[in-house]
Formats: structure tokens, C-alpha cells, sequence
């Protein structure tokens, strides 16, 4: 498993205006894209960005594109 750490930095949708996945900045300013069209994590991912809630991302090392746990800290 990998975990990337941060904050929400951009949500992306399609050109059919289609949720698509979202953006999350680490301390180090790098930027990971990650790729889902699931609607609840939409609605987490707006959450997070709204808010500035600091989030961890879990994903397989094999996908490591595709989110399969969305962490909230505070």
C-alpha cells in the first residue's frame, strides 16, 4: 500500500462535466493525481477540498493512480 498525504489542491472533472478524480498537494508542493468516478467519493473529495481538511490517500502500489481509503486528520 501507498499513502500520499496533503490537501485537496483541484477537482477534475470530464468534458461531459463528469466527475473524473481529484488533485492532492503534499508539504513538498508535489502534486498527485489520483482517478475515480465514484460519486460518495465525490462528495468526500468536496468535503476536504471546501474545508482544507488534511487527507491521506491509500492506494495498491500496483494502482498506485486509484484511491482505495480516503483519511481525514485534523
Amino acid at each position: 500500500m501507498e499513502e500520499t498525504c496533503g490537501k485537496v489542491s483541484a477537482i477534475i472533472y470530464d468534458h461531459f462535466g463528469s466527475f473524473e478524480g481529484f488533485i492532492v498537494e503534499e508539504e513538498s508542493a508535489h502534486q498527485r493525481r489520483f482517478f475515480t468516478r465514484e460519486p460518495p467519493m465525490l462528495s468526500l473529495v468536496e468535503r476536504a477540498w471546501i474545508d482544507r481538511i488534511h487527507v491521506c490517500v491509500v492506494s495498491e502500489k500496483s494502482e498506485p493512480d486509484i484511491p482505495r481509503r480516503v483519511i481525514f486528520r485534523i
